[in-house]
């Protein structure tokens, strides 16, 4: 069913095709070595050497002294290689050789060594020491073990030992990294060097508006490296955090190219403003859009501020986490590295799309009409579709998806350079990502930019200026019922997923079944509309998306006071966003069928009657064109001001930090109707009669500032505590609650410190609190209007004046001069602990969050007759509890080195204060004390298979939504009677649904990371999954659960499998013509299942190139590799991927990649 790829790739894809082939090839070349043939008696050492020198052209240098009294020897050579002559020839003569270049030295053996002759051979020495990033590191000890030979790497972490024996062994150490001992190699050698554990513990980290070492943050914190990440291929980088940062739930439930993944951090929280978290790249606030479309090779780091003593200082937009991101940057004092990688991809859907055909359509119908019948009391006459219908479909079946999908590709190409002078730093890198996906032109492309410049003016002063851009173009088809920005085109794939098996979408004149490349082939169709016509011949949406965006940066140290510093931040971003669509109707002939006997609806396609045009206007009066423009401008400033000294044992810093941020938006849109001519897609080929034309527009602001203070104090590394601020101004609320106050406190004891701590095993102990608030004022998704505090009117209330029709305005929202922030109290404890050296790291975090003023309409405890639209008010309360785990494992020493990570988390949710009716307060249908996703519905019994149940119930007139029980449907249980009166009633109705599950989302999120390295080889899988989950099959139309029989699509693979006569075992309730719950449609227990999963998320395999040909073609290092990601599934959820939205939402896909870095 799936066709090949689809996807052109330009000329430069060529260029990883030849260095993948030529690297291969010279990765498994042999050199031919030296070889003699010669073969005598009794010859002497001096003629055997001058016949070696014939046949070699090496160069043999001895002393005729020492050869005068050497006894001669018997050589019978044919074809022997050079060293194995001279190990044979020199035996037991007390010489030996060494071999350089193209010279031969023999030499005297001191007598009392051993070894063979050949054993002394020397060579040249060449390398690089690099680090984990594959940064130079300069200054790098290099000594030939048991010889006084050695150097130091240069400012580019290259070495070069001359005269060195081939059999000697290096010991290359540096400050701060675990040393290596590693065999000498002719070839040019990449040495990397690990940190060590406990350096580990002080690299410096990412925290809010500055840095600090790991050992001195006192909140929870997650990080992952940009190289970790870059490997995987992605058009959307939110997708490749899964698994990796403890704490957070991220959930890719569409495979669709450009489709991102949710982010949920330490569970859900109001629900307000969504529950992504607050982004912050390279310290300016930005879109979660521009995350999502940043190149992973452009990312240094990834961290996750998780409580509010770290993420606290973002005060007014924290309450979901804080993301921050770090881009890359140069190095001072490095020459220039570029670095190109490309890589080729192709995806398959991780689960085989259903299977559906024409025979089991046939069945479903037959079903339907049968027990239809019989449910009504009619007899069963002639079934629909008898023998002829099931012969004539024997070897037919229309699968639309045969006709419309295609395996997605992709391609990338990356080339970065980076470097730096004494004052001057420089990182530039540009990214091409071409996508397509499983349909016709839905293609996906992006282009990203960054240079990124920074400049120590003079001691005190530094300067740096940060430009970033990127491209997006998201091309497909035109389907209004799908709206611009989806990424997950849910309406369509839902429409064509289940399509019908038994008609063709095209024919001949004469009803012939034809394909569409088929010159005398038509369009047709039974329903309103031929999609694989739409795909092909229809209308388009295109947009584009433009982003600019500048950073300067200015730090100064104020000379005369020492330890104090003063710098600025200003950014600004620029954004446009175009968007096209081509409205063409989607035309086509009516599909007529030749009689048919009996009952039969027909079937053979009948000669077409070119009078019976079908035509779908796609929800539009005419066909024409759509255009829109979205225009952004904002701005960031920054002003800061930072103190730290040390005073003798005391660490003392404090900084002072003011911000500002305004944004303005102007959208304009535009219609044109009545085409000339459907093929033209432009305005001035539509109608010029004002009546068929129209314009609108909207513009928009707002703005914020706040001030942030921070005071962090350490006792000789022992005692940590940090105090923190934020006083946030929202446009949203009235000037009485415009500002809000954000404060939080932290503290932490390292143990280990201590002096009388002295388990030796343990290198790492911390202990550490947090307490604090973050807020939310709905601005994210803007899902709390602002102005609320004052009178809104709305424009477009109509009415006549004497015989003019007037535009005028009504009142909006009632106002709420109250309304003010959500608040999250942050509470979070926490262990650090580092052992074995720093080879096994960990930290153990519990947290709770206690949300309040959660925003919202108090309609349910209301009466109905108030009489007005009600304003949002602060009412809610939640609180949200769990813990975190995460622990890893690394052996950097000898010839296999490796490293283990896991990390889990658990988050459970529940309502304290929430709306609703006072009938429920206190009974089992109050939200209080319960979770926010629960699922609800009936408690199902299983599928009714004997008439004996069928006869009792009946004989006890139980019923079921009115109706009696049915051979071949589910049985509900009997809960409750009327008004929920506890106790069974004799009959099923709404009085006896209830709640089924309180894990209608993941409580336990987790991953396991493993990594190996051997020789040239590395090898990384990720593994990720989530527990404590129940899932309920479910449907686009029936997205609370169940799957419905009827409509015109309901073709669903797991009805094959559904109970009948003749299928008395299946699976599922019988097939009917009508939405009965008892037949599935509707939420129940029946549709439940373990949602659970454990995933191969990706798995990466490299190889690094090695050899002097690098050298002399300009590399530094050469890698190939192969990356797939969602291979395998563990889980006990069958009907569709667990991650998958529902049963007929675009599937999850699974990806193999093929690619090659280059430095050079």
């Amino acid at each position: 069913m799936l066709s090949g790829c689809n996807l052109k790739f330009p000329v430069i894809m060529k260029l990883p095709v030849i260095f993948l082939i030529a690297g291969i090839l010279l990765v498994n070349a042999v050199a031919v070595a030296q070889q003699v043939t010669y073969v005598k008696k009794k010859v002497q050492l001096r003629d055997l050497f001058d016949e070696i020198n014939k046949q070699t052209g090496y160069d043999i240098i001895w002393s005729e002294k020492k050869l005068n009294n050497l006894r001669p020897i018997d050589v019978d050579f044919h074809n022997t290689p050079l060293e194995k002559v001279l190990d044979i020839s020199l035996k037991g003569q007390s010489l030996k050789y060494t071999i350089k270049d193209k010279r031969i030295i023999i030499q005297e053996q001191v007598p009392g060594t051993n070894g063979s002759p050949g054993v002394s051979k020397v060579i040249d020495v060449k390398g690089m020491v690099v680090d984990e990033e594959r940064k130079p590191l300069s200054g790098a000890t290099i000594k030939v073990k048991d010889n006084n030979k050695g150097t130091v790497t240069d400012v580019d972490g290259v070495f070069l030992l001359k005269d060195i024996d081939e059999k000697s062994q290096l010991m290359i150490s540096f400050l701060g990294y675990v040393s290596q001992t590693i065999a000498v190699s002719p070839e040019n050698m990449t040495i990397k060097l690990v940190a060590k554990g406990n350096e580990l513990e002080n690299v410096v980290i990412s925290v809010g508006y500055g840095t600090q070492k790991k050992t001195s943050i006192t909140g929870a914190v997650s990080s992952v490296s940009g190289k970790d990440i870059a490997a995987t291929p992605t058009t959307n980088l939110s997708r490749l955090l899964a698994g990796r940062l403890p704490g957070a739930q991220i959930v890719s439930n569409s495979g669709l190219v450009g489709a991102g993944a949710d982010i949920l951090v330490r569970g859900p929280g109001s629900g307000t403003g969504g529950t992504f978290p607050l982004v912050v790249i390279d310290n300016v606030v930005s879109s979660r859009a521009d995350f999502d479309v940043l190149d992973p090779n452009e990312v240094e780091v990834l961290t996750l501020l998780k409580d509010a003593g770290t993420a606290g200082v973002y005060g007014s937009r924290a309450s979901n986490g804080v993301l921050l991101v770090s881009t890359r940057s140069g190095s001072y004092n490095q020459k220039p590295v570029f670095t190109f990688k490309s890589y080729f991809s192709t995806d398959r859907t991780t689960e085989p799309i259903q299977g559906y055909s024409a025979t089991d359509q046939l069945i479903f119908k037959n079903n339907q009409y049968k027990n239809s019948m019989l449910l009504a009391g009619n007899p069963v006459g002639p079934l629909p579709y008898g023998a002829d219908a099931f012969a004539y479909y024997k070897d037919r079946s229309y699968d639309l998806l045969d006709y419309i999908w295609q395996n997605p590709a992709a391609q990338q190409y990356n080339l970065s350079v980076s470097g730096g002078g004494e004052n001057l730093t420089y990182f530039l890198m540009g990214g091409v990502n071409q996508s397509n996906s499983s349909f016709k032109d839905t293609d996906y492309n992006r282009y990203n930019f960054r240079s990124k410049l920074e400049s120590q003016i003079t001691g005190n002063l530094k300067v740096g200026l940060n430009i970033s851009g990127y491209r997006r173009n998201a091309d497909r088809f035109y389907w209004p019922y799908d709206t611009e920005e989806s990424n997950t085109i849910p309406d369509f794939y839902r429409s064509t997923f289940n399509w019908s098996r038994l008609n063709p979408f095209y024919t001949r004149a004469d009803g012939t079944p034809a394909d569409r490349t088929d010159p005398l082939a038509y369009p047709v169709s039974v329903a309103s509309w031929n999609p694989v016509e739409l795909i092909y011949n229809g209308g388009y949406r295109k947009i584009v998306y433009n982003n600019f965006n500048g950073i300067f940066n200015l730090d100064l140290k104020i000379p005369f006071i020492k330890g104090l510093s003063t710098g600025m931040l200003a950014n600004y971003n620029y954004n446009t966003r175009n968007g096209k669509a081509l409205v063409k109707f989607n035309k086509y002939y009516k599909l007529q069928f030749e009689p048919a006997a009996g009952n039969s609806p027909g079937y053979i396609p009948a000669p077409i009657n070119f009078e019976l045009k079908g035509e779908h206007n796609l929800r539009n009066d005419s066909e024409r064109i759509i255009e829109n423009v979205d225009f952004s401008n904002s701005y960031q400033l920054n002003w800061f001001l930072n103190y730290a000294r040390k005073f003798g044992r005391h660490d003392l810093s404090a900084d002072v930090i003011y911000e500002q941020s305004n944004i303005t938006t102007k959208s304009l849109s535009g219609i044109a109707g009545k085409l000339v001519s459907g093929e033209s897609d432009q305005i001035l080929a539509a109608s010029k009669d004002v009546a068929n034309r129209y314009f609108d527009g909207v513009e928009g602001a707002s703005a914020r500032m706040g001030w942030v203070g921070r005071l962090h104090y350490e006792y000789e590394d022992r005692y940590i505590a940090e105090f923190a601020f934020r006083e946030d101004g929202s446009y949203v609320f009235g000037p009485e609650k415009r500002f809000g106050f954000f404060p939080s406190a932290s503290a932490a004891w390292r143990i280990s410190k201590e002096k009388f701590f002295s388990v030796s095993f343990i290198n790492e102990l911390k202990i550490r609190g947090s307490i604090g608030t973050t807020g939310n004022d709905g601005t994210v998704d803007n899902s709390i209007a602002p102005y609320q505090w004052q009178n809104n009117y709305n424009v477009g209330s109509s009415y006549v004046f004497g015989t003019d029709y007037q535009i005028g305005i009504a009142p909006g929202l009632l106002p709420n001069p109250d309304i003010t922030w959500e608040k999250t109290t942050s509470y979070n404890g926490g262990l650090d602990f580092g052992m074995f050296d720093g080879k096994l790291n960990g930290a153990v975090d519990y947290f709770e969050r206690r949300i309040s003023n959660i925003f919202g309409n108090r309609i349910a405890s209301l009466p109905g007759i108030l009489g007005a639209t009600l304003p949002a008010v602060n009412y809610a309360k939640k609180e949200v509890s769990g813990f975190e785990v995460a622990l890893q494992y690394r052996q950097v020493s000898g010839a296999f080195k490796y490293a283990v990570g896991a990390n889990l988390g658990y988050a459970k949710d529940k309502w304290v204060l929430r709306d609703e009716n006072p009938a429920m307060t206190g009974t089992w249908r109050s939200a209080i004390g319960q979770a926010g996703d629960r699922i609800y519905g009936y408690v199902s019994e299983g599928i009714i298979r004997d008439q004996g149940i069928i006869d009792e119930l009946k004989s006890r007139g139980f019923k079921q939504f009115g109706r009696a029980p049915m051979l071949g449907g589910l049985l509900f249980k009997d809960i409750r009677g009327a008004n929920f009166a506890e106790g069974p009633d004799g009959r099923i109705d709404e009085n006896d649904a209830t709640y089924l599950s309180s894990n209608a989302i993941p409580r336990i999120n987790y991953g396991v990371n493993l990594s190996g390295e051997w020789k040239n080889f590395k090898l990384d899988i990720l593994l990720q999954g989530v527990g404590a989950y129940d899932k309920i099959i479910s449907t686009l139309n029936t997205q609370k659960g169940g799957v419905f029989q009827v409509a015109d699509r309901p073709y669903f693979g797991l009805w094959t499998d559904a109970w009948s006569t003749e299928n008395p075992n299946g699976k599922y309730p019988k097939v009917i013509d009508w939405g009965y719950e008892e037949l599935g449609f509707g939420a129940s227990s029946f549709w439940i299942r373990n949602g659970s999963y454990l995933r191969v998320r990706s798995v990466n395999l490299s190889y690094a190139i090695s050899g002097n040909w690098l050298t002399k073609l300009g590399l530094k290092n050469m890698e190939i590799f192969f990356t797939g990601t969602n291979l395998l599934t563990l889980t006990a959820f069958k009907a569709y991927d667990p991650e998958q939205l529902s049963l007929d939402s675009y599937p999850v896909m699974k990806t193999y990649t093929a690619g090659l870095n280059i430095n050079f």
